[in-house]
């Protein structure tokens, strides 16, 4: 199957390009966040499980803003590769001032529920945030270095995770994250 080129394809409507900017189907990676709800024995507690979800909400904003730096500061390379080019920024789907836009109310969302939570989970979140956009500016192009920033994403959800609770993340649970997501 030939895809047919970028200029040549109907646009996509603003609010869908912003949608599919968001990247949701990478917010399954905040599954992460749950670990710490399972292992406390919490995970019965109407509670604990809206802190939770609160925090997957928090973490996924603040994710989808790491996706759109990184597609504005990648959009010239995508736009020549042939898949990448159909994503909404490289494809001029969604214009510049809109994902900056996009960016900053994915961020703000995202601290304010972090907020909401604890100033700790807080600066759990904003540790996660620096952690991506320093990938994005930096380490996706060191090697080994870049591997092991996108494994440290997933050791933040779990410690985030336990934050979200107020529970401690054990040793074994911070060190099988640690493995796992290398």
């Amino acid at each position: 199957m030939v895809e047919e080129p970028a200029e040549a394809r109907q646009p996509t409507p603003l609010p869908l390009a912003a949608l599919k900017q968001l990247r949701l189907k990478q917010w399954a990676k905040q599954v992460f966040l749950v670990p710490a709800l399972v292992f406390s024995g919490e995970f019965l507690d109407p509670s604990a499980i809206l802190r939770v979800l609160v925090a997957i909400l928090s973490f996924s904003l603040l994710a989808s803003a790491g996706y759109i730096l990184n597609d504005y500061l990648d959009r010239e390379a995508d736009r020549q590769h042939p898949k990448k080019r159909f994503r909404p920024i490289a494809s001029g789907d969604l214009p510049i001032p809109a994902a900056f836009a996009l960016f900053a109310a994915a961020v703000v969302g995202g601290v304010a529920l972090g907020w909401w939570l604890s100033p700790m989970f807080l600066v759990i979140a904003f540790t996660y945030l620096a952690t991506t956009l320093s990938y994005s500016f930096y380490f996706k192009h060191r090697v080994i270095l870049d591997v092991m920033f996108l494994a440290l994403g997933f050791v933040w959800r779990v410690v985030a995770g336990a934050f979200a609770i107020k529970v401690q993340v054990s040793a074994w649970l911070f060190l099988c994250t640690a493995f796992f997501s290398l």
